[in-house]
């Protein structure tokens, strides 16, 4: 379920996102390799910054519409968090991008 959060630092609209404390039992002892970030609905995915650590930082991270300004954002301060370069690729050439932040 998506639940109300504290503003984000210059993320301030954003303030709805999963809850953190269902994600954190269910992600308890899983092991993955890759993260794909295409949820909820956009302009709610800021949360991610705030509850990045739940996930796995040495994992491929995945993010869907990053041709989206909001997206651009999520990604590069995703990217910074985890200290590792993203890359851009355009699907199909028709201008919908996604990016990913390569596996450590």
């Amino acid at each position: 379920p998506l639940k109300e959060h504290k503003p984000i630092e210059h993320y301030d609209t954003e303030n709805l996102w999963y809850d953190p404390s269902v994600l954190k039992e269910k992600l308890a002892g899983l092991e993955y390799s890759a993260i794909l970030v295409d949820g909820p609905p956009s302009p709610n995915r800021a949360g991610l910054v705030k509850y990045w650590t739940l996930f796995n930082p040495k994992a491929l991270w995945i993010f869907d519409d990053v041709d989206r300004k909001r997206e651009q954002k999520l990604i590069h301060g995703i990217s910074g968090r985890l200290r590792r370069p993203y890359t851009i690729y355009n699907a199909w050439g028709e201008g919908k991008s996604f990016g990913a932040i390569h596996a450590k």
